[in-house]
């Protein structure tokens, strides 16, 4: 193996570890997310019954909880349906990028 060789590996090595991968845009990944909520057993009316919650859709604004944001201190009081939640959550993950990291998986 040459000097370039090894030379041109060694970059090319660096710039993969540097570099931040990203599979999708963050508003992909909150669409994925709220088809997959929309698709789990969180769409069966039973189920949120069983969790002690409305027997209601996701969708239902008569039914709403705080977010990440307002619970950790970063923003005012905003009550969001389960499916904004789930799509809050996928967003929260994907702009976290600096940390997240160190937490996924």
């Amino acid at each position: 193996m040459t000097i370039k060789s090894f030379f041109f590996i060694f970059i090319a090595a660096i710039l993969a570890w540097v570099i931040p991968a990203c599979g999708y845009e963050v508003g992909t990944h909150t669409t994925m997310a709220a088809y997959a909520a929309q698709d789990s057993i969180l769409s069966k009316l039973s189920t949120l019954k069983q969790l002690g919650l409305k027997g209601v859709d996701l969708y239902d604004e008569s039914q709403k909880f705080p977010n990440s944001d307002t619970l950790l201190g970063f923003g005012v009081s905003n009550l969001m349906t389960i499916s904004a939640l789930i799509q809050h959550g996928a967003a929260f993950e994907d702009n976290r990028r600096d940390i997240q990291a160190l937490y996924h998986f």
